[in-house]
């Protein structure tokens, strides 16, 4: 019936708790099993779990405390009159001192894995606080911006001290990532749209999300590399007192171009979620290929070893990190459950969402498709795909070529997953393989459809689940597929609900942060590696290796400081694009234009050619 106790353990404590001797050596991951005792919610049992934790840890504490007490006690009583003993020399500080001051490299000790369990019990107690910094906002509805904020906002739910800390751009590049005509002044204004998000989006009561603080710092988007980075050190946007946990996201990201404090300098423990597979992008680009994938691929291990006291892993899909875990650490939005919950009659065939690139699986399902007309002699069924990016005229003409044989697909502008309008659709087909692990399969699941995935380690978490269909060859898929449309999806029940939520995603991420880790770290070689890091990056110096590597808009960030101090985001974003201007001003007009010439003729060339190879048959 009830929340069972950790395997092997003694018997549960009031209202159904494990006692605290059994949790102190407990590794066995939070279960919930259903149905549930009668007013109790899923999170009850591992919240409660941690509250029994931090209990025992303060019972331990006091009474410690108390040996220390009567043993100072008992000292002092046999040598009162006795003079002193000489104390013993202080270890020479001076090689220290001069480690300390030459990047900050002489960091506090690693949290052992006691401590990663005492913290996270601190966090649920409201006793430590929590920081999330990631690289995207709302209304900009990518993983980076939805996650972070869902995470925050149900850590504050469960009654933790949270920060998020979100990138701030001008109006200008909010055009660039934004939907059409939504852009914000100030940061209130764009602040007060993400509550509302929460609110109507989500399903979480302002009342929920008051320990939720927003903060925000300054950023460029680079048009490029399709990314959002820092302008300075993210650290001084966040008060001394937001200390205790540092949740970076996507952790290499934030620190390609990073200097200033260093974050295990300043947090307690410092946990890195990693998002994407850079390795599969940088692998697949135009402009890429294995040799620039394997120096991303080290690149972002060192930044991960550098920074983090742990790395989580949302699937297996992503190549090895030091000290990391793998676990699903996202959930999916109310909504969506809701949707599952009062799900209506599924009858229209298969479609796909997604951003459209060819990384994210329209190649490989244009494919398939394909397949699916040469293996049975027929055409497939219908398959609609929703979405935009600089890939949808390649992607049309592709999908334009297979129509005049016989394969239909139907191309429709980017929509969000909850509409309406696709509510009827009855199999969601997702064949991306660059994915972590993808929430619009997750959503698809909540609502009660059919999935149809490939058979591989993105997709690991959704095997649990009865309304996953896998396939590892192109018979496979069109087997699976047929059964699909023939089939009527199993309703979400209680057990699969939670699994998806939000609730589940918060409790598999408190197991994360105290699950023992191979080993401590940063280790010495990582504090003087992230040292000389730091160094590659200070001073007029660091404008230079940044214009080097390709930091782009926020390459110049000496002079900045130089002309706007430590003034607000807003006014430092202001100033990085006056001096943008100015240099642009400053270059010689010929030379310029000459260079954006060739610069755009050979993207012209390479996307001639990239489109050239989709559309061969």
């Amino acid at each position: 019936g009830g929340p069972p106790r950790p395997k092997g353990g003694p018997a549960t404590g009031p209202a159904g708790g494990v006692t605290a001797a059994d949790l102190l050596h407990d590794s066995e991951p939070i279960v919930v099993r259903f149905p549930i005792e009668e007013g109790q919610q899923p999170g009850d049992f591992p919240a409660r779990r941690y509250q029994d934790l931090l209990a025992s840890y303060d019972r331990r504490d006091a009474k410690a405390k108390a040996s220390e007490d009567a043993a100072a006690g008992a000292e002092a009583d046999r040598g009162a009159g006795d003079v002193d003993r000489e104390s013993a020399p202080a270890a020479p500080g001076a090689l220290r001192a001069l480690v300390r001051e030459w990047g900050r490299i002489n960091m506090p000790r690693a949290p052992d894995d006691h401590e990663c369990q005492r913290i996270v019990a601190e966090v649920l107690a409201g006793r430590a606080h929590v920081t999330i910094v990631t690289t995207a906002a709302i209304p900009w509805l990518t993983g980076t911006a939805v996650n972070p904020l869902l995470r925050a906002a149900y850590l504050a739910k469960r009654g933790a001290r949270v920060t998020l800390l979100v990138p701030w751009l001008d109006e200008s590049e909010q055009r660039l990532l934004f939907a059409p005509g939504v852009t914000f002044k100030d940061p209130p204004a764009q602040e007060a749209h993400i509550r509302r998000w929460l609110r109507d989006r989500a399903g979480l009561h302002p009342a929920s999300t008051e320990r939720l603080r927003i903060a925000w710092y300054a950023a460029r988007y680079h048009r490029e590399k399709g990314s959002v980075l820092a302008l300075g050190d993210l650290t001084k946007a966040l008060s001394s007192e937001e200390r205790g946990v540092c949740v970076l996201e996507e952790p290499e990201h934030l620190n390609w171009y990073h200097h200033g404090e260093h974050w295990c300098q300043r947090w307690q423990l410092v946990i890195g979620i990693v998002h994407t597979n850079y390795w599969e992008y940088t692998r697949t680009h135009e402009t890429g290929g294995l040799m620039a994938a394997a120096l991303t691929q080290q690149i972002n291990r060192w930044m991960c070893s550098w920074y983090c006291h742990k790395s989580i892993k949302l699937s297996d899909a992503l190549p090895p990190l030091p000290r990391s875990v793998t676990e699903n650490t996202h959930g999916v939005r109310e909504d969506f459950l809701k949707i599952g919950d009062n799900r209506g009659n599924l009858d229209q065939g298969p479609y796909f969402l997604g951003k459209m690139l060819w990384a994210k699986g329209y190649r490989e399902l244009l494919d398939l498709l394909e397949a699916y007309a040469r293996i049975r002699g027929s055409p497939p069924p219908e398959v609609h795909v929703y979405g935009s990016g600089a890939d949808r005229e390649a992607v049309s003409a592709r999908c334009a070529s297979l129509a005049r044989r016989g394969v239909s697909v139907r191309v429709h502008p980017a929509t969000d997953h909850g509409d309406a309008a696709l509510r009827r659709y009855k199999v969601f087909v997702n064949a991306c393989r660059s994915d972590v692990l993808c929430t619009t399969t997750a959503e698809a699941l909540a609502m009660g459809k059919f999935v149809l995935i490939e058979d591989n380690p993105s997709n690991a978490f959704f095997k649990r689940l009865p309304n996953a269909l896998f396939y590892t060859t192109p018979a496979e898929f069109c087997t699976q597929l047929n059964f699909a449309l023939s089939s009527t999806p199993a309703p979400v029940d209680a057990a699969q609900r939670y699994l998806l939520s939000w609730d589940a995603a918060t409790d598999r991420l408190m197991d994360a942060i105290a699950a023992p880790a191979q080993e401590d770290g940063p280790n010495p070689g990582d504090k003087i590696a992230a040292a000389l890091h730091q160094l590659l990056f200070s001073g007029r110096f660091g404008d230079w290796s940044r214009q080097a590597l390709g930091a782009g808009p926020v390459a110049a960030q000496f002079a900045l400081r130089r002309e706007a101090g430590d003034a607000s985001a807003p006014l430092l974003v202001q100033a990085s694009l006056r001096e943008r201007q100015a240099r642009a001003r400053r270059e010689p007009r010929g030379r310029g234009e000459e260079r954006g010439r060739a610069r755009d003729g050979g993207r012209r060339e390479r996307r001639k050619g990239h489109r050239g190879r989709e559309a061969a048959p």
